[in-house]
C-alpha cells in the first residue's frame, strides 16, 4: 500500500500493532488464537490529533452542541446500582440524568 505521509503523520507498521497487542497476552494463562496475532494488514498512515482538539474551548463547544446530543451516552453498568434505591448522576457537556434502581429491578 503506498501512499503519501507529512511530518504530521504516524506511520504505524502493523508489526507493530500485533506485537504491542501480543504482549498483553504475555502473561495470560490463556492465548487468544493464533489467527489473532497474525499481521494481515498492510501498513496504515495515521494522522495525529492537534493538542487544541483536547484544549481549545471552540473544539469543546462544537462537540458540546453538534456530538453529544446525538450519540448513545453510557451513563453506568448495572451492576453499579444492584439494589432498590440506589442511583448514579450522570453530567456531561450540558446532558444531565439520574439513574434510578426501582423496586422491581428496572433502571
Amino acid at each position: 500500500m503506498a501512499s503519501k505521509s507529512s511530518s504530521s503523520d504516524i506511520l504505524a507498521s502493523s508489526s507493530d500493532i500485533v506485537e504491542n497487542f501480543s504482549r498483553i497476552y504475555d502473561n495470560e494463562e490463556q492465548k487468544p488464537p493464533a489467527s489473532v496475532l497474525h499481521s494481515v494488514v498492510d501498513d496504515i498512515v495515521v494522522r495525529s490529533v492537534p493538542t487544541a482538539r483536547y484544549t481549545d474551548q471552540s473544539y469543546h463547544e462544537r462537540e458540546r452542541t453538534e456530538l453529544w446530543g446525538n450519540v448513545w451516552q453510557v451513563v453506568c453498568w448495572g451492576g453499579d446500582i444492584p439494589e432498590a434505591g440506589d442511583i448514579k448522576l450522570y453530567d456531561n457537556a450540558g446532558i444531565s440524568a439520574i439513574v434510578v434502581r426501582q423496586e422491581d429491578g428496572s433502571l
